[in-house]
């Protein structure tokens, strides 16, 4: 569509109709003239359902002036082609020397005008057009060729729909479609649809760059080189890494921000979920056969970690791939978090440590001084008062805290001690590096337990409202951890032998509570028989600072010999002796 043709279109909207007088008085033409663009006119837009029509008295107008207008928004939408760029495509699809008469007749322009573009060509196209005495001439060099064939069409086929684009790049550049057979788009538009088929990863630029490459080589009648198809072989692989990292960034954050542990650290683990993620899509997309079966149970137990880190990954891959995952799929995801994790347990780790002392500074140096000469892997954070303690934030997670006076409340395990290291306090210390601070974090959790007599219930939900109910009362959760923990349980059942573990989102975590239920009769709890339910709240800063307390947690309840003591722990008891007994379960 030239530029008259778009003064003719825009003229009829805004005064449809009108007289032919009129329209040729507006455009400076002739009645013949006119006709004929009339004509031109209506086969470009016949696919719209849009056509000029002659009226009585002289008239012409719309046939339909809504549809009409809605072509014209389309129409103004589209990007114009320079004339230099115009003139580039022309040269790129004729393949041979073209006097500038004939460029000029082609491109509906005076020759003047094509005049001033060859001479600017000439200069700024860095020798790819050239001229000669009987014309000019674009580069025989094919790949730049190709390159800037893709270069000037690209801005017009973006990939969302490619016979849209090009039955409007027909409308808007009617003199240069005509060199571009129809029959050729349709062949690349299969193609691409099948690339995007077997690749829906891949972003549209590199769909419409592979949809131009194979319009020129048609138009060339010459087979894609080996540089083309590698390079092409390279770009998407690169597009399809980018990708999958930038998934397995998102996964890792919503690990961190579920269950306080962070693996974003991890190349390795990086990578090697990269790769599985690729595998799996391609599994998916291929139809490959299953993987050899994993035991899904034992992973469960043995490295509940992982296996709560796999399930949240599985939950965003699932979100992003729209495939879903079975056990082995989790089991194999799993693996990758647990070796993470071991490779953790081979480094060298230290103890942070803050010693509290109401005596000043040089007390605290005392007691720093004695622990260097027993522990080495106790790291001093910080040495300071009680009243400064409460008001501080520290970088580093805190695993103990050391005091020479009470504390109330505090969030961290706490060993009180002398001025003097007595034998007794090294082997309290000894026995907190030893379990891993497990211990001192479950019995301050159990001394609190919300323990929650005999209920009668009739659904894992009602479960779930009932003890996050109780922990509500007691200001340990907010009012979002009952969503996220229904949504934890629909992922994966928490469910093992006679034992229920939900749990939610740490950030929906006020304070470190636990809520037991005794059900009088076993619910079904997805493929288990449930009559204890722990449930389970933890903050961020205390799974930060004690990232193996949900791992050995959940492995003292999934051991058989777990579930047979609770069955004979007698629920009619009192409240301080059931904890007890709880706490002994826990901690041996």
């Amino acid at each position: 569509m030239i530029k008259r043709h778009q003064e003719l279109f825009q003229f009829l909207i805004e005064n449809n109709p009108c007289t032919i007088s009129d329209i040729c008085l507006y455009l400076g033409i002739s009645k013949p003239t006119l006709r004929s663009d009339i004509d031109h006119l209506n086969g470009e837009v016949v696919d719209y359902s849009v056509s000029i029509v002659y009226l009585d008295g002289g008239l012409i107008g719309f046939n339909d002036l809504g549809a009409a207008l809605k072509l014209l928004k389309i129409i103004d939408s589209f990007v114009e082609m320079s004339l230099t760029s115009k003139m580039q495509l022309y040269l790129l699809l004729k393949n041979q020397t073209i006097p500038l008469q004939e460029i000029a007749d082609e491109l509906y322009v005076s020759k003047s005008k094509i005049v001033n573009v060859a001479n600017q060509l000439l200069q700024l196209s860095a020798g790819l057009v050239h001229s000669s005495r009987n014309g000019y001439y674009f580069t025989d060099n094919q790949q730049i060729r190709a390159d800037v064939f893709i270069s000037l069409l690209a801005p017009y086929f973006k990939g969302n729909n490619f016979a849209e684009e090009y039955k409007l790049f027909c409308l808007k550049q009617f003199e240069l479609a005509a060199y571009i057979p129809e029959g050729v788009v349709a062949d690349a538009i299969r193609d691409a649809h099948a690339l995007k088929e077997r690749s829906d990863l891949l972003k549209d630029h590199l769909i419409t760059k592979q949809f131009l490459s194979q319009i020129f080589r048609a138009l060339q009648e010459t087979e894609p080189s080996q540089r083309e198809l590698t390079e092409f072989a390279v770009e998407v692989d690169a597009e399809l890494q980018q990708h999958h990292q930038q998934i397995v960034q998102e996964m890792l954050a919503s690990i961190d921000r579920f269950l306080g542990t962070s693996f974003s650290q991890d190349q390795e683990l990086i990578k090697g979920l990269m790769n599985h993620i690729d595998f799996t899509w391609k599994e998916y997309r291929d139809q490959i056969g299953p993987v050899e079966s994993l035991e899904f149970m034992d992973m469960k137990k043995q490295y509940p970690l992982s296996y709560e880190s796999a399930v949240i990954a599985s939950q965003h891959l699932s979100d992003q791939y729209a495939v879903s995952f079975d056990t082995n799929d989790l089991t194999y995801l799993s693996i990758h978090f647990q070796n993470s994790l071991e490779k953790r347990k081979r480094k060298k780790t230290y103890l942070n440590t803050v010693i509290i002392t109401p005596y000043g500074l040089t007390a605290g140096k005392l007691i720093d001084n004695q622990l260097s000469q027993q522990f080495e892997s106790i790291h001093t954070v910080d040495i300071t008062s009680y009243s400064d303690f409460l008001f501080k934030d520290y970088e580093e997670p805190i695993d103990l805290v050391l005091s020479l006076s009470y504390i109330e409340d505090c969030p961290f395990p706490v060993i009180y001690l002398p001025l003097v290291l007595t034998d007794s306090v090294v082997s309290e210390i000894n026995h907190f590096i030893k379990n891993k601070k497990y211990d001192y974090l479950i019995e301050a959790i159990m001394n609190q337990a919300l323990i929650i007599q005999k209920k009668s219930v009739s659904s894992s939900q009602q479960v779930m409202e009932l003890m996050t109910t109780e922990l509500t009362r007691v200001e340990a959760i907010d009012s979002h951890y009952l969503d996220s923990v229904i949504a934890r349980e629909a992922l994966s059942s928490t469910a093992l032998k006679g034992v229920a573990v939900p749990h939610g989102n740490i950030r929906h975590v006020k304070q470190n509570r636990l809520a037991v239920l005794k059900l009088e009769t076993p619910l079904q709890w997805e493929d288990q028989l449930v009559d204890w339910v722990f449930m389970l709240a933890i903050t961020e800063d205390t799974m930060k600072a004690n990232t193996h307390f949900f791992n050995n947690f959940y492995r003292v309840v999934a051991k058989n010999m777990f579930y047979i003591s609770l069955c004979k722990i007698k629920g009619e008891q009192d409240f301080s002796q059931l904890r007890k007994q709880l706490l002994k379960l826990f901690t041996h």
